[in-house]
């Protein structure tokens, strides 16, 4: 399966401290295109074109688009009975560096899911943000209107 991404898109924001509002009004992007890209899925190569025009930058630099392995622990399996038929013919060696990939390929997973995880909460906690923002300024808003 492959999997496309919007993250150099989202670092280019935070280079320019620009939200994604800033970037609908500088673009002339649609807010369902960008919530697209928020859901990593396909947009329109003009739309793309538009973004790198105005970050002066190339398609590569915005969008990535990757293998992503389906089966991770069919992958570990088979490189963990790879590993025991070197113990069994000691080759040492081999099953020293089978060990290392599949100790590298464990930990690599679990920074992508952790990562995955802190994206999921920082989105969340910005949101309940800005909703209690927007509550605030309605209170006030309406308090101003009772007192005037």
């Amino acid at each position: 399966m492959r999997q496309l991404s919007y993250d150099g898109l989202w670092k280019k924001l935070i280079d320019f401290k620009m939200t994604k509002k800033d970037l609908k009004k500088q673009t002339k992007v649609s807010t369902s295109t960008i919530a697209k890209m928020t859901q990593n899925k396909i947009v329109s190569l003009e739309i793309l074109l538009r973004l790198c025009e105005y970050f002066d930058c190339d398609i590569e630099d915005l969008v990535s688009y990757r293998k992503e392995i389906e089966n991770k622990e069919k992958l570990i399996e088979g490189l963990e009975t790879l590993k025991q038929i070197c113990d069994d013919q000691n080759k040492t060696k081999l099953s020293k560096v089978l060990q290392q990939s599949i100790l590298e390929l464990k930990n690599k997973w679990k920074e992508v899911e952790d990562e995955k995880k802190w994206n999921f909460k920082k989105n969340t906690a910005r949101r309940v943000s800005n909703l209690e923002i927007a509550r605030k300024a309605q209170w006030t808003k309406h308090r101003a209107w009772i007192y005037w």
